[in-house]
């Protein structure tokens, strides 16, 4: 995480918000599901999003349990114009 703070900072010359790191994650594994899937369509792509398991992302290993549900707790944070506030901790079942 912290190569990507530092690429960050070079690239738009501000310190990266807290979700700049989630958000990149995020968008990855959308692309990488997108090129296992072989399509945009949105069935298809949930479905391997779903069946990810191991993908190295900045903020660490990426995991679902075939069902969609990650196998590491998150944050879901509201993003506001000159702060951010967390609004739940997700944490998966057992």
């Amino acid at each position: 995480a912290v190569d990507f703070v530092n690429r960050y900072r070079a690239r738009f010359g501000v310190e990266p918000r807290s979700t700049a790191v989630f958000t990149y994650d995020a968008i990855r594994l959308l692309a990488d599901a997108m090129h296992r899937a072989g399509t945009k369509e949105g069935g298809p792509v949930s479905r391997a999003i779903a069946a990810t398991n191991d993908y190295e992302a900045v903020a660490g290993t990426l995991q679902f349990n075939g069902t969609g549900d990650p196998r590491r707790g998150g944050v879901l944070s509201r993003v506001g114009r000159t702060s951010d506030s967390i609004v739940r901790v997700v944490n998966p079942k057992p």
